[in-house]
């Protein structure tokens, strides 16, 4: 498994250094003006003119507005890939070996905070607002993003919590409660300028982490304790 890891590393590394100049300064653009205007409300000619391209080399790379967010998709797949997907792996062992409650809880919490630490990193900013448009408003590439990427993120959760509620994974009250935990965890990201209003914080410091760690912490074990 680690070894699969490192494979993906690498290709994805030299898949970076196969890209040309032009190609790397679309991608860049595509992906700030994706997140500002989702999939539906972006343009090619804005994509363009912030990657100081001319409109003919984009298409040349990328074809269309929709070849450029497959692209956008699999940049979004390997930063998952590198940055998560460990974690989520290493916890999902353990959640399917256990049989202590306590323990899939404490994997959860691992999976939780591993997670939000990554999505409020002002370097994935703009990936997280890309998936947060197409949670809001789905475009047709909503199947492919969640299939590739959110579905292997969420997977390991409604696992976890599918065995301490003792039901099925794929049933209603698993999904709805996996989902409720998942809110809390976006909501960091997506309804970051009203936290920071109501709270005061200029930012996600190290300290307020720490406030939010522990926070997270409670709220899933709120979440799950009546099923203990």
């Amino acid at each position: 498994m680690a070894c699969n890891l490192l494979r993906k590393k690498t290709n994805q590394k030299m898949t970076k250094k196969n890209l040309s100049n032009s190609q790397e300064k679309i991608l860049d653009a595509a992906v700030t003006v994706f997140s500002k205007n989702g999939f539906e409300g972006a343009r090619t000619r804005d994509i363009a003119d912030l990657a100081q391209v001319n409109i003919a080399t984009l298409h040349y790379h990328f074809k269309s507005k929709d070849g450029i967010y497959g692209s956008v998709i699999k940049q979004i797949l390997e930063r998952s890939n590198e940055l998560m997907m460990p974690t989520m792996i290493a916890q999902r062992e353990i959640i399917e070996s256990s049989k202590d409650k306590k323990e899939i809880i404490e994997a959860i919490k691992i999976m939780s905070l591993s997670f939000i630490e990554i999505i409020i990193n002002p370097e994935n900013a703009r990936y997280s607002k890309i998936v947060a448009f197409e949670q809001i408003d789905q475009s047709k590439h909503f199947k492919t993003l969640f299939e590739t990427v959110m579905k292997r993120v969420c997977e390991p959760f409604i696992y976890g919590v599918a065995k301490i509620m003792g039901k099925k994974p794929e049933s209603i009250e698993v999904i709805l409660l996996t989902h409720s935990l998942h809110s809390t965890l976006t909501a960091l990201q997506h309804n970051k300028s009203s936290l920071l209003y109501l709270s005061g914080w200029k930012g996600y410091d190290q300290n307020n982490i720490k406030h939010i760690r522990k926070n997270i912490s409670h709220v899933i074990d709120s979440l799950l304790q009546p099923y203990l």
